[in-house]
């Protein structure tokens, strides 16, 4: 298989200045006038199940064929990506942007109008055969409109919701970016950029792994008042949208959005968070195989060797191929074109964006993986994770719509870690104890981080809104005061705070996002389920695949029914957590019979 390490955009547009930009543009407004030309003032369609019929065929045209933004509103997001620090990748963005939001502003009437429609019209439709294509679309909107605001409001929102926020968000973002400090890796003298920095904190050589991860350290604490402001300004702006809408929590419009309950996830929520002592014996024993008392706060990361200390992108990615080919031919195949094809961007540079992600756009837009790959087994699993989601936006094309080409949070974690587990369980089957033990503790450390440290994470954010609500700003003290003890609740005493512990909320972009991270525990718990069913039961790969390709056509909780998995019962929850104090447990024993504790 040849390998292609950095992205090919020409599948979307040769550059910035690409006349197939403007035609498409073109083609975006002539379908958006002409949907506003001929529904704005006619509102029948809230009234008359002929008329919505008609109006809901050429909505989804409308929005499968590009939407607001079109492929070049994906291009300038790449583009970004790859290089924050361009002006005029920045400006070409605003530009698309703003003629994006001016579509979407065009459009708000029609989803405002059927929120508004009689409650016995609403009925009818729901029981209407002929609108079962649109059923779960429009129960969505039907059941969120009590917080839907007039057409006026909601397109001054709209103007300046990205100024208020998104701007905001990316300015710490784009600051991190520039930042590099030096350092000697393999003898040779490197600026490494805050992302290399922070994956070499992981390494086993302490001395490196420290002088990386106090430098990183020492990096983001410089920008910590720039977050102070940028936080308070995200705070302030959610806080407004919270007051406006009359939301009952500082977590329900993610809720909303996701089409998941309150009771679902406080259940995860408290389940994980009572249970914190499965992270904290978890980073005991890595202590004492560490052969430290404590383990300082950038060491909770660090990966155990196996095999060897570094892969080739080859070897990775033909790894990872093995392993998904193992579970599913059509697996194997899509991810092979995502290597071969210019999908996946290899290598960290300065200005790219740092961490890793999968991006998938409209229907008929090529999936792109973003990764900042060094060589480590957390690498090796992180390119699985990505092309999981992949997998999963290339198995979703199945819907055929753009009403339902995407994903609910609750679900979109679910295929990256199934196939990140698989590709760790492939590495148990040839291994030694020796190495078995460290693929346990390499494996648990990613458990760790993906449920508590996540739940953590999201009962930090609710305390950050809350705290705000009543305090009106809080000072970088107030934040990092805030953090600290989220943290320290599930890393417990054996874990340091002294060095990065008070500031790493300052790198971690998620929390930009407003309780985005629940999605990584909820999809990493029921993921298991799905792994203990295909380890059972190999002919069941193809339930999972029936699930993945849905989509957005129904509720996470119904999606997850048809397997038999019950979201909504706490027990769910629990079970999953044992699985963990099972591997924990497994390690211990073996490090015990090891003679490494």
């Amino acid at each position: 298989m040849k390998i292609k390490e950095t992205w090919d955009l020409q599948k979307l547009f040769s550059s910035p200045t690409d006349p197939a930009i403007q035609k498409e543009a073109a083609e975006i407004d002539v379908r958006v006038n002409n949907f506003v030309a001929k529904w704005k003032d006619d509102s029948s369609y809230a009234t008359d199940k002929s008329s919505l019929l008609q109006a809901l065929t050429e909505y989804e045209e409308l929005i499968t064929k590009g939407g607001v933004g079109g492929e070049q509103s994906y291009y300038a997001g790449l583009l970004s990506a790859l290089d924050q620090l361009s002006p005029e990748i920045k400006a070409f963005g605003n530009k698309i942007e703003d003629e994006s939001k001016k579509r979407a502003i065009a459009l708000q009437f029609f989803e405002l109008t059927l929120g508004k429609a009689s409650k016995d019209f609403q009925k009818e439709v729901l029981a209407d055969a002929q609108f079962a294509p649109y059923t779960y679309y429009l129960s969505r909107i039907f059941d969120t409109a009590k917080y839907d605001l007039s057409e006026k409001e909601e397109r001054i929102i709209t103007e300046l919701w990205s100024a208020a926020n998104g701007k905001w968000r990316e300015l710490t973002s784009q600051e991190l970016s520039r930042k590099t400090a030096a350092i000697v890796v393999n003898n040779q003298k490197k600026k490494a950029t805050i992302g290399e920095l922070l994956e070499l904190s992981k390494n086993w050589d302490k001395k490196l792994r420290d002088e990386a991860g106090k430098k990183a350290a020492k990096l983001i604490r410089s920008l910590k008042y720039i977050a102070e402001a940028e936080m308070n300004a995200i705070l302030e702006s959610r806080k407004a949208m919270r007051d406006l809408r009359g939301a009952e929590r500082v977590d329900i419009f993610r809720l909303i959005a996701d089409d998941v309950s309150p009771g679902m996830v406080d259940a995860l929520r408290k389940a994980v968070s009572s249970r914190n002592d499965i992270a904290r014996e978890y980073y005991e024993l890595k202590a004492k195989l560490l052969k430290q008392e404590k383990l300082e706060y950038y060491e909770r990361g660090v990966e155990f060797p196996v095999q060897t200390d570094t892969y080739s992108f080859e070897q990775a990615t033909a790894l990872v191929s093995e392993t998904f080919r193992g579970l599913d031919a059509e697996f194997g195949n899509i991810f092979d074109e995502f290597a071969g094809s210019g999908a996946m961007d290899a290598y960290p540079k300065k200005g790219k964006m740092s961490g890793a992600f999968c991006a998938h756009h409209l229907v008929t837009s090529p999936v792109y993986i973003l990764l900042n790959f060094t060589g480590t087994l957390n690498d090796v699993r992180t390119i699985a994770h990505e092309a999981g989601h992949g997998v999963h936006d290339e198995l979703m094309r199945d819907v055929k719509t753009g009403l339902y080409y995407h994903t609910s949070l609750a679900t979109a974690e679910v295929a990256s870690t199934f196939m990140e587990d698989f590709v760790t369980d492939k590495l148990f089957a040839q291994a030694n104890e020796e190495t078995r033990l460290h693929l346990l503790m390499n494996s648990l450390n990613d458990d760790i981080a993906t449920i508590f440290r996540q739940i953590a994470c999201y009962n930090f954010e609710w305390d950050l809104h809350t705290q705000f609500a009543k305090k009106k700003y809080l000072s970088e003290k107030d934040i990092a005061k805030l953090f600290k003890k989220h943290m320290k609740a599930y890393m417990g005493p054996s874990v340091s705070q002294r060095v990065g512990g008070n500031d790493f909320w300052v790198y971690w972009s998620h929390i930009r996002s407003s309780f985005y991270v629940y999605s990584y525990a909820s999809g990493l718990l029921i993921s298991k389920a799905l792994q203990f069913m295909v380890r059972n039961d190999k002919k069941s790969i193809q339930s999972v695949k029936e699930v993945l390709k849905k989509g957005a056509s129904a509720s996470p909780a119904e999606l997850f029914k048809s397997v038999g998995i019950d979201i909504q019962d706490k027990s769910f929850w629990e079970k999953g957590l044992l699985t963990i104090e099972e591997k924990l447990a497994e390690a211990k024993s073996l490090a015990k019979k090891l003679g490494k504790i």
